[in-house]
Parts: C-alpha cells; structure tokens; sequence
C-alpha cells in the first residue's frame, strides 16, 4: 500500500464512524487531535456525513468541537444539504424524525450554516428558493451533475409549486444530470402524475432517452407507475421494448416500426431483452418491412455482445 493511502485509512475510519454514528470513536479521535474537519473520500467531512444520517448527538459534538457547517465537498453539498437530503429520505421512509429544534438542519443553521438555493430545493422550501433566485442563483444549477439540475431534483421530490417557481425562471427543461437524464425522467420514475404534465406543458421531450436508452415510459414502466405510464402513452410517447415487456403487452411483440422487436432490441443493444425475447419463443430469423434480421441489426449497429447472444441461439444471418 503506498503512503497516499496509508495517510488516508486514518481519515477514511473517522468519516465511516461519523457516518455510522459511533460518539466513542469519533470522541476518542478528537482527543486524539484529529482535525475535526479532516477531508475524506469525495472531500466529505464527518459533520457531512453525520449530518446526513441525522445522528444528532455527533452533530453537536463535532459543532462544539468548531467544525464548519459551511464546507463543501466534491459535489458542491455543505453539512446543510447532507441534512436535508437525509431528512427527506428518511420522511419519504416513513422514519420518525426529532423534534423540530433537535433537527440536523436546525442545529446546522444555527451553528452558522446557511441555506443555498440547493438546500431550498431539496427542502421543498419555495419561498427560500425564490429568495435565492432573486440573490442571483443559477436555477440550472447542478446541470451534468451526479444529482442532477435543480428542476430534475424537485421533479422527483419537491412540491408542484418549486417545479412552477423554477420554469417560471427558465429552467432548462431538457436539462440532464450525469446519466443523460431529464427531469421528465425522473417525474416518471418517481411517479409524479402532476410534474409529468406540467413539463410536458413547457415542451420536455416525451421520448427522450439516457445514456441507458431509456425513455420516462420505459422508467414508469420499469418502476410500476402505472398511472403516469397511462399518461406517457395518452400523451403519445412512443413504445419501446423495455416497456412492452415490463407490462407484459406483447401486441408489439411481432412488429415495431416496420421490424421485430427482438430486432428492436438488438439495434439498441439491450442485452437483457433480447435474452428475454428469445427465451419468450422470439424468431431471431424473422425479417421485418426494413429487411434485417435481429443479427443485421445488431452487426450493423456494432452490438458485438447481442449478435454473440443471438448466434449462440442459433441466428446466422
């Protein structure tokens, strides 16, 4: 192991142990003389990562101990927004949380954390997002990101009025995260009837793909929101494989766009469908209005790994 990475195993034990909850270790270390803002993995502190786990206890300690709520890591996140990602997350799991005044969130602010206009998304706090628009905010903030643009993060979480208040300024509707996802995406996945109309109001393109080749129907399907799939489709989003088997409706299943869609699937080199449509009875020989087989499309698309599966199966053409 070199010396980079033996310096770092210190570190790494006392982020993990404010992540967990442990006081004892996290006392013991700063009796020790560990710098209570020591940067681990992603540049997380241990009030980070406390923070978001809502270990209150730990919270006051390292506070008192004079650790920055105000830092931030490789993402951009502070202490603040660790705490509220967690408290939703734990609200959405149903958890109990503390009383208000025994909040990560409000023992932050009150140890001098302030509140960004990332913060307010993820609190659902409209008011103090628009506040934070007004001071000059990004409302595209987060764009490329592993979390996303802000529209993406109150599509899936926050209250109808934050995705209003965020395209009322401007926000990118086709804006993606680091997957190649769109807030439309994620108002499917999350099953947010409501979100999905407004954004198809303001233009978001229904039939939009990731970098997984997944459209919002397909999401809705694969996640089980029926109730938005309806809409995708009532909306006309275009079918896919993925979502025609999900929902088990094989009225495609012999024509998709003038070929098979087990030809369908090779052109788009979804590996596990083509294994679930061959295992289904699918004829890998059959040639649609284009006049390809499953293995032409996928040689012709350079699908190296689904043409393998198909003539394992018998194709040769």
């Amino acid at each position: 192991m070199n010396e980079a990475s033996e310096e770092s195993r210190p570190v790494a034990e006392w982020i993990e142990a404010a992540r967990r909850g442990d006081v004892d270790f996290v006392v013991d270390r700063l009796g020790r003389g560990m710098d209570v803002d020591a940067r681990g993995r992603l540049n997380v502190t241990a009030l980070m990562a406390a923070a978001g786990r809502g270990h209150v206890e730990l919270i006051r300690i390292l506070l008192d101990h004079g650790a920055d709520p105000n830092l931030e890591d490789g993402k951009g996140h502070t202490a603040v927004t660790h705490a509220a990602i967690g408290s939703r997350a734990r609200e959405r799991r149903g958890e109990s949380l503390p009383p208000a005044e025994a909040e990560p969130l409000s023992l932050l602010l009150a140890a001098g954390g302030r509140c960004s206009f990332r913060d307010a998304v993820w609190l659902g706090d409209v008011e103090l997002a628009r506040a934070r628009l007004d001071e000059g905010a990004d409302v595209d903030a987060g764009r490329g990101s592993y979390d996303g643009p802000m529209l993406m993060i109150a599509a899936g979480f926050g209250p109808l009025e934050m995705v209003d208040l965020l395209l009322s300024r401007g926000a990118d509707v086709e804006a993606m995260d680091d997957l190649g996802q769109r807030p439309l995406t994620r108002a499917a996945h999350c099953g947010r009837v409501e979100v999905v109309l407004r954004l198809l109001e303001y233009g978001a393109n229904i039939d939009a793909v990731d970098w997984f080749g997944r459209s919002s129907l397909a999401y809705a399907a694969l996640e089980g929101r029926r109730a938005v799939y309806d809409v995708l489709l009532s909306q006309g989003a275009r079918r896919g494989p993925i979502d025609t088997l999900v929902v088990e409706d094989m009225s495609l299943f012999d024509q998709y766009d003038g070929h098979s869609l087990l030809a369908e699937a090779a052109r788009c080199g979804r590996v596990d469908v083509v294994k679930t449509l061959i295992d289904r009875g699918a004829d890998f020989h059959a040639v649609g209005r284009d006049g390809l087989t499953p293995l032409e499309w996928a040689v012709r698309e350079g699908r190296d790994e689904v043409a393998d599966v198909l003539r394992r199966a018998g194709a040769v053409r």
